[in-house]
């Protein structure tokens, strides 16, 4: 054998090596790229599944908002039923959302959240009570209270009471109508511009010869509410007390007359006095209006009371 046909031989020898290199090197290169590829889709699935979840919690959520926001302005909840809605929920998911109503203290909320690659169901069902509705709405007992204007009237012994953040109020009331102890009213015509808050007792204790009296505006009363005023005294606003205590409107024969409503933890009592026939002497005539924007400083923002949360299923 000559050396050229040598030399040729090892040329060819290693450009066939040269090619099985470079096959080799390329399959390990779509391999890696594979893998990569297919771990960056993993973990981008690993990402869709909380990122529905979280979807689906942002849909229950809203719903809750809005639920609040209707209940401002309508005394039942009945005109929700069936209704959908679809929303974004940022980063490429959504929540589909679905309300059901359940007689008249009950509601279901089933929320889906979608992202590319999975979805995500809750559903949480409540129990609540709307406030608004009631003319008295007292945890403690209510005697010799009569009540006018519909709604659903008196609610005494109330399990389930509404909550405020009392700062927020007591911030409203500030400066002028901000009162750390006990407040005595006297003048014949007292009015509040937002928010009263009284720390601990209220009196109203108009001269007992003037024939007719007013107070106007909202308070908030951390104790005891005493009315012991004219012949006839007119009240326009809610009154709230937070906290377990009594709502007293003395004199027999006198007339209180309430144009908005009572919200209170204690007791609610009013006196009987004789004008052919027997009748109490306070009298609150259902202002719902008036009830529900005062309840927009609730918690929850609105008129309802929720006091039993469900999860029915979560997959």
């Amino acid at each position: 054998m000559s050396v050229t046909k040598i030399i040729k031989n090892e040329n060819g020898m290693m450009l066939l090596n040269i090619l099985f290199f470079i096959l080799f090197l390329g399959i390990i290169v779509v391999t890696l790229t594979t893998m990569v590829i297919a771990d960056f889709k993993m973990q981008s699935v690993n990402m869709d599944r909380p990122r529905a979840l979280y979807a689906a919690q942002s849909g229950v959520e809203y719903t809750l908002r809005g639920i609040m926001e209707y209940a401002v302005g309508n005394g039942s909840l009945g005109g929700l039923e069936g209704y959908t809605e679809t929303i974004d929920a940022g980063g490429g998911a959504t929540a589909d959302i679905h309300i059901s109503v359940i007689g008249l203290d009950s509601i279901v909320i089933k929320s889906i959240g979608r992202t590319a690659n999975f979805s995500q169901t809750i559903t949480k069902g409540l129990t609540y009570e709307d406030v608004s509705n009631y003319a008295v709405y007292a945890g403690g007992s209510v005697s010799k209270v009569s009540h006018s204007g519909g709604g659903l009237g008196i609610k005494s012994g109330a399990a389930h009471m509404p909550k405020f953040d009392l700062d927020v109020l007591r911030n409203r009331a500030k400066p002028v109508h901000y009162f750390p102890g006990n407040l005595k009213i006297n003048s014949p015509f007292t009015f509040v511009q937002d928010v009263a808050y009284v720390e601990k007792d209220l009196s109203i204790l108009n001269h007992k010869f003037i024939f007719l009296s007013g107070v106007l505006g909202d308070f908030v009363v951390g104790r005891k509410i005493k009315l012991n005023s004219t012949l006839i005294s007119f009240y326009n606003g809610i009154y709230y007390q937070p906290n377990v205590s009594t709502f007293k409107a003395l004199g027999g024969y006198r007339l209180y007359y309430i144009n908005g409503g009572i919200i209170t933890a204690g007791d609610v009592t009013g006196k009987n006095y004789w004008f052919f026939g027997m009748h109490n002497n306070l009298l609150v005539h259902w202002k719902r209006n008036y009830i529900s924007n005062f309840m927009q400083n609730s918690v929850n923002g609105g008129p309802l009371v929720v006091y039993n949360t469900r999860w029915f299923r979560q997959h």
